[in-house]
């Protein structure tokens, strides 16, 4: 055999080999029609989302990313991990932004540890399962929403720059920072809180509902709202501009 054949071999298997891995992570659903791509990634503890993509969170023992919706948009989804960072967006040359229902396709993430949510754009980020993590800061840039069920950790931050929307079911930690710019709405259940500092700049709402937590310190600059309710021990607050802070349903136990 010449070196030639051997080298046409060699590459029709290797061709070969690579389409069969690609083969074997991609599969249709029959109940529902859609394509699922199983994607391999290491270890990481960041997610950083660009577009319109719908991100599904669990935290779990392994790594995992499976992409699901119809094959088109599927096979325009890049998802890869750099620097302890999942990055999913559209790869080059497809669009950024989804007009359309919002239903074209999610990415099903697990991780062991979550320290890091960022979303550009207009994509959703969920968590249905409890997040437990030392530190855990939720960026929003863009219209994009979160929303958490359980959440347990020493220090938590969540940054919405924009118009999206973030809620969380139940928080418990040492420390909360809540920070608005823009017109964005944050709803927070919080339980035995030692710090709670908020922060709201232009007409967003930020409403917390806190139960035997510690100090509160709350500001406004512009014309968004703050309502506390629950209970804490001290409240500091002061409200620059046409915006107003609600205590009213919050009780000061000190």
């Amino acid at each position: 055999m010449t070196n030639m054949k051997r080298i046409i071999i060699m590459a029709l298997v290797a061709l070969m080999t690579c389409t069969t891995m690609q083969a074997a992570g991609k599969h249709v659903d029959a109940t529902e029609g859609n394509t699922v791509s199983q994607r391999r990634v290491p270890n990481f503890t960041r997610i950083e989302s660009v577009g319109s993509i719908d991100i599904v969170y669990t935290q779990g023992n392994r790594p995992s990313v499976k992409v699901v919706g119809k094959a088109k948009e599927v096979d325009r989804v890049t998802t890869y991990v750099r620097g302890n960072i999942l990055r999913v967006g559209y790869n080059s040359g497809s669009r950024m932004f989804s007009f359309d229902s919002g239903d074209d396709v999610k990415v099903y993430v697990t991780s062991p540890d979550l320290v890091g949510v960022t979303l550009r754009g207009s994509g959703d980020f969920e968590s249905k399962g409890k997040i437990d993590s030392d530190n855990l800061t939720v960026e929003i840039v863009g219209s994009g929403d979160a929303d958490m069920k359980y959440v347990i950790c020493d220090n938590f931050t969540v940054n919405l720059r924009g118009s999206g929307d973030v809620e969380v079911d139940y928080l418990r930690c040492a420390t909360s920072n809540i920070w608005l710019r823009g017109s964005g709405d944050i709803e927070i259940k919080q339980d035995r809180v030692k710090n709670t500092n908020i922060m709201l700049y232009g007409s967003g709402s930020i409403e917390v509902k806190a139960q035997r937590c510690g100090v509160i310190n709350a500001y406004t600059y512009g014309s968004g709202d703050i309502t506390l309710k629950g209970s804490a021990r001290h409240l500091n607050r002061r409200a620059n501009g046409s915006g107003s802070i609600d205590a009213s349903q919050l009780m000061e136990t000190r």
